[in-house]
């Protein structure tokens, strides 16, 4: 009876784990001065950002410190990521895993963002304000327009 008792208790905690995911759509916004990620770092290197953050050698308040403590938190720190702009102007940073970042990667080199826009369409989980994981890129299209963009 004790075993069936933890079983269903286990269960239920699985089932309460915050994965309710949404539908994004937006264009692919260009930054181009990011420190958003350490996408492509070495191990070493992720290993001690991780290790500094974790033990609050920085000052906690900090923009960047809760930033990176929020992509440590949630293992984002080294994942690749991109940005887009949806229809109400808001900017998302959205994280994934490399083989769905390849899906936007190719549409990125080379991007005349004077004449090309890529639309992004995507299914995700919140993580924060304005950060997303997903592993769910629905489509991505290259369309004639502008893409937005800053320094």
């Amino acid at each position: 009876m004790k075993k069936i008792i933890v079983i269903v208790l286990l269960l239920n905690s699985f089932s309460c784990e915050k994965t309710d995911k949404i539908i994004l759509e937006g264009t692919v916004y260009i930054k181009l001065i990011n420190v958003e990620s350490f996408y492509g770092a070495s191990k070493k290197t992720i290993n001690t950002i991780k290790n500094s953050y974790n033990n609050n050698n920085q000052k906690k308040g900090d923009t960047i410190f809760n930033l990176y403590s929020t992509l440590i938190k949630h293992d984002l720190i080294d994942k690749p990521y991109f940005k887009i702009k949806t229809k109400d102007s808001d900017i998302l940073n959205i994280y994934t895993n490399e083989s769905e970042y390849q899906k936007v990667k190719k549409y990125l080199h080379d991007l005349d963002k004077d004449k090309y826009k890529i639309t992004v369409k995507l299914s995700c989980v919140k993580k924060e304000d304005d950060i997303y994981f997903t592993n769910d890129i629905i489509s991505v299209e290259k369309e004639k327009g502008k893409t937005d963009w800053e320094k």
